[in-house]
């Protein structure tokens, strides 16, 4: 509500935290505005399942595996690039390949890490934050794995972390 052609503010979609994305180079047009770390945004980002650019989102993904098509597309509303494809999946269930989710871990794990559920191979780490002893990081898993549940990363146990997708909002 208090865009300017210089600055937009809108309230962000993360669902770990209140916040607010601004775009423009004008920020000191708000009050008091807090300015965290790159690192503690990164976090807050993998924490919340917000697919990247070039880490999760890239010519080999399908939109429908990122779990943004919910947010992003509306299924009743003109026409978009790549509507075929998102419209076809959506019809079929989404039952896609692949599914981005949030991994949760108490010890280290970096990107490129393998990830195993019952000893099969079921993803790749793509992004990982740190804070404190907690690590989280973002894999597109298996569709064959149905979270929550608990994987190994290199025989160390994570945590696989259901994808919490919104209902459509057309």
């Amino acid at each position: 509500e208090d865009s300017h052609a210089d600055l937009i503010s809108a309230e962000s979609v993360w669902r770990t935290c209140k916040s607010l994305d601004l775009i423009g180079g004008k920020i000191d047009r708000l009050s008091g505005p807090l300015y965290e770390s790159e690192e503690f945004y990164q976090y807050m980002r993998i924490l919340s399942g917000i697919p990247t650019m070039g880490a999760e989102l890239h010519e080999k993904v399908i939109p429908a595996e990122t779990g943004l098509i919910q947010k992003s597309v509306s299924f009743t509303k003109g026409c978009y690039t790549g509507q075929e494809l998102v419209a076809r999946i959506d019809s079929r269930g989404n039952n896609v390949p692949k599914r981005l989710m949030v991994i949760e871990a108490h010890n280290q794990i970096s990107i490129g890490d393998e990830i195993f559920v019952k000893e099969v191979r079921s993803g790749l780490l793509t992004s990982v934050a740190q804070r404190g002893a907690f690590t989280v990081g973002l894999a597109y898993i298996s569709r064959n794995v149905e979270p929550p549940v608990t994987g190994t990363i290199r025989s160390n146990p994570v945590y696989i972390k259901p994808q919490q997708l919104d209902s459509h909002t057309d």
